[in-house]
């Protein structure tokens, strides 16, 4: 069940718990693992993706950790690790242009040059950029775990779908 797991983290990320006990006698093995599976230390957040990405940016989201920058602000998470990764290979054509809404993922393209590559999270309504790749969004269920997401927090992402 989803919520059981988003209920989880949200209690194991805000660090008020140490240790989540199921009360429902009935839970799944899939439940139980998946719980068991949560890593207190890195916030694990479902994502949607549009499906016109690049495979780069594909790479760039899925393949590693981020860690939000320790300059980051209130406005977004920017990833650490994502520009360092988007320097090898061909760079990234702009695309999906569009206002920047709250919980949605982008990636800088070539346009904003030494930035091109980094992944970020808004967090707030920011408007559209042509240096910047609108390429996906935090799912739902996931948005309320944004809010244990602090400067130096590693996070990493699930695919949920793309659409």
């Amino acid at each position: 069940n989803i919520y059981s797991d988003i209920a989880a983290k949200h209690l194991l990320y805000s660090r008020l718990v140490d240790t989540v006990y199921f009360g429902d006698s009935y839970a799944s093995d899939d439940e139980l693992g998946t719980v068991g599976n949560i890593n207190k230390d890195v916030i694990e957040l479902g994502i949607v993706l549009f499906n016109n990405i690049t495979q780069k940016e594909m790479d760039i989201i899925l393949s590693t950790e981020h860690t939000n920058r320790p300059d980051a602000s209130g406005y977004i998470f920017r990833s650490l690790e994502s520009r360092k990764y988007a320097n090898i290979g061909s760079p990234i054509e702009p695309n999906n242009c569009i206002s920047r809404n709250a919980y949605c993922l982008t990636v800088d393209n070539k346009k904003f040059m030494r930035y091109s590559g980094e992944l970020q999270i808004c967090l707030n309504e920011l408007p559209q950029d042509n240096r910047v790749n609108v390429v996906g969004y935090i799912e739902e269920n996931s948005r309320i775990l944004t809010d244990y997401i602090k400067p130096g927090c590693r996070v990493r992402f699930k695919l949920i779908k793309t659409i």
